[in-house]
């Protein structure tokens, strides 16, 4: 009986009701202790209403006996027209005379549970907002749309193979910036010994390693993440209200996605932070003066590390 109760402990009961009358079920214990609720119920079987209203949702690692005496895991707590409180299973009530009538109460408890939920959503929208104002601002050189911009000027200013050097890093998805060159005759030897015929003579060349270059990746397009969201939350504006189930799973989707590119945002922040501080570039200035061009870039670290982002900007 002890590991019953406790079983019946575990049950999820999903109450959508306000009315003080039922504002003590709160479990299993305090609904079976109701004065109006009943275990077992005898209906008439040809009658097609038996519910004035669904209260609540159950489901149940262990079997529950049903008003009407069948055994289910997932069924739902009515009030019947008698004011009667009890049990009902979601397969047997499904069928049988009154089956219409369950179904219609179980779509509308559905509808209540799924506006209140969204409701409850909604109240967190001012939150995400807030953190994705603070992501998108293009006056503060320190928002992740600021060192997102400040990366691209950068990037423009580099040669063009390091620039090509920096999209291979984005598409492959290593921090390791790496050159193809020209096999010396050492070099081309040793590959023979390989088995690498004369048409492989080239040799790729691990110039430098960049902390934070995950931000170069495709899945952290900070614009195309923030445009996103910005459609996202003039439509959670725009919505005048979740009658239709189309719209509430549009609202639901909506929200979601707005806290997801949220998450990416945040993270692609702290890789632009890794990818712009000094020591990082440093690393990048040296690869670049290896290089040995009369026109290649130098003191990138001076002018495009974080710490001088307000002045660089």
């Amino acid at each position: 009986m002890t590991d019953r109760k406790n079983d019946l402990d575990n049950c999820s009961l999903d109450m959508i009701t306000d009315a003080p009358e039922f504002q003590e079920i709160i479990d299993f214990g305090s609904l079976h202790s109701h004065p109006r609720f009943k275990f077992r119920v005898q209906k008439d079987t040809d009658s097609l209403e038996l519910i004035s209203e669904i209260i609540a949702e159950y489901k149940s690692p262990i079997q529950i006996q049903c008003a009407f005496g069948h055994w289910h895991q997932h069924g739902f707590i009515a009030v019947l027209n008698d004011g009667v409180i009890t049990q009902l299973g979601n397969r047997c009530s499904s069928k049988g005379s009154f089956k219409d009538d369950f179904i219609r109460r179980k779509n509308q408890f559905e509808n209540i549970r799924d506006r209140r939920n969204l409701l409850k959503a909604l109240e967190g929208l001012g939150h995400e907002m807030e953190l994705f104002e603070a992501h998108s601002s293009r006056s503060t050189p320190d928002s992740t749309l600021g060192m997102a911009l400040h990366l691209v000027r950068m990037r423009s200013e580099l040669p063009t193979d390091l620039q090509y050097h920096l999209n291979e890093m984005g598409r492959s998805r290593v921090n390791q910036l790496v050159a193809v060159r020209r096999s010396s005759q050492r070099e081309t030897q040793v590959q023979s010994l390989f088995g690498r015929g004369p048409g492989n003579d080239l040799t790729r060349e691990v110039i430098c390693q960049l902390s934070g270059a995950q931000c170069l990746w495709p899945d952290f397009d900070v614009r195309k993440l923030i445009n996103d969201s910005r459609k996202k939350i003039k439509r959670l504006q725009d919505s005048q209200g979740f009658s239709s189930r189309t719209e509430r799973v549009q609202v639901s989707s909506d929200l979601d996605n707005l806290r997801t590119n949220n998450q990416q945002l945040s993270r692609a922040n702290g890789m632009l932070r890794a990818f712009l501080k000094e020591d990082n570039l440093r690393q990048l200035e040296r690869a670049i003066d290896g290089k040995g061009g009369k026109k290649l870039l130098r003191r990138i670290a001076h002018t495009y590390a974080l710490n001088d982002i307000n002045k660089a900007a």
